[in-house]
């Protein structure tokens, strides 16, 4: 077994058998381009990939979405004269509308803060808008309530006599809490981010700029956070019928295949 075979053996069990066939795809490419041999024995790989496939690691579930109505329950179980529920509040509705990963507002702890990469309050500016759980109104009671430094993390709050930065555990910690009380199945951390995106898309938003506003460089990234298909693609095909018969066609075409008896 060479060097390149002990590679893709190191990698089963720890990668699905797709992610193998890519890395290796890509080694094969860099040898190709750089005219070295390419010295693998393929049916040993074929053997070594139906053991990825069968020792691959249990692939997560998609998560569901953080929807607006599950956002306005939350809201009666929080107490916005309270400081840390006036931070997670406005944490949370930033994040929702910003289409946004939450580290890129949340600290991961308590000393993580970096003023080259996270949101202070002198960044904040606004611009009246939005509907429903409205984020301006959220931070306007922050600000009112905990008051943070202009060089303090966006949300940070009052805590003991002292400014604490919100941190990712602290805020999925009172929402859980909240959820809890409110009777509100909360989904996980990154579900605002999906919520996000099935509602500016569901609300008209095309495709490309939903995706150049959620910051995902490639689509097949972008697509992981697709839910809800059907209510998406609805009024696009609606709004061109060609594209809709073709799709309607090769549905049929896939079921009568699919349904055909075998030959032997």
């Amino acid at each position: 077994m060479n060097i390149l075979e002990l590679f893709s053996a190191a990698m089963v069990g720890s990668y699905s058998e797709t992610a193998v066939n890519n890395y290796v795809s890509g080694l094969q490419a860099w040898h190709v381009l750089h005219g070295l041999p390419w010295d693998i024995d393929k049916p040993r790989f074929k053997v070594m990939l139906r053991a990825a496939n069968r020792l691959a690691p249990t692939s997560r579930g998609k998560r569901p979405p953080l929807t607006v109505d599950i956002i306005t329950i939350l809201r009666s179980g929080l107490d916005l004269d309270a400081p840390l529920d006036a931070a997670v509040w406005a944490a949370l509705l930033t994040v929702f509308w910003c289409t946004a990963r939450r580290g890129e507002f949340i600290l991961k702890t308590l000393a993580s803060f970096d003023p080259d990469l996270h949101v202070q309050r002198s960044h904040y500016r606004t611009e009246p808008e939005l509907p429903t759980c409205d984020p301006l109104p959220a931070l306007h009671n922050h600000f009112n309530i905990n008051n943070p430094e202009d060089d303090c993390p966006l949300f940070s709050y009052k805590h003991k006599g002292s400014i604490r930065p919100l941190t990712g555990h602290a805020m999925q910690k009172r929402l859980k809490a909240v959820a809890a009380i409110t009777g509100v199945d909360l989904p996980p951390g990154h579900s605002a981010r999906i919520g996000s995106l099935l509602w500016h898309l569901l609300n008209g938003m095309p495709f490309m700029e939903a995706m150049a506003k959620g910051r995902w460089q490639s689509v097949s990234s972008f697509h992981l956070y697709l839910r809800q298909h059907a209510q998406v693609l609805s009024p696009h095909l609606q709004a061109r019928p060609h594209l809709y018969s073709e799709l309607n066609r090769r549905i049929l075409d896939a079921s009568q295949s699919s349904a055909a008896p075998s030959v032997r």
